[in-house]
């Protein structure tokens, strides 16, 4: 009788732990979130302006046909390092200063 109840003890624990293991889990999460935002290009590169914060978009292949000015939906995710060079940003001759670097999951104009 007493390694049943100490097995069932067990096992709720285990129940226990493991439940709050998948809710810390779940909740942890990054949710993707889709936020407005203005689509800008210049010879430097490609951006998007949210909340008027340019962030700079490391994966900009998927913008090539938006027009500058654009008001877009979008979902991205922030990068440490960025790795973009345009043709035109050898000879470019104006400054544009970034808050963050983006990599866009998802994009809707």
């Amino acid at each position: 009788m007493r390694n049943f109840i100490e097995n069932e003890i067990f096992m709720k624990n285990l129940i226990t732990i493991s439940l709050l293991g998948m809710l810390i889990g779940f909740s942890s999460c990054e949710k993707e979130k889709n936020v407005k935002a203005i689509f800008l290009k210049d010879c430097l590169g490609y951006y998007l302006q949210v909340d008027g914060q340019d962030y700079m978009i490391c994966n900009y292949k998927m913008f090539l046909s938006v027009e500058n000015g654009t008001a877009v939906t979008a979902s991205f995710s922030f990068v440490e390092d960025c790795k973009v060079i345009l043709p035109d940003s050898e000879t470019c001759l104006i400054s544009h200063p970034i808050d963050a670097w983006i990599e866009v999951r998802n994009m809707y104009q």
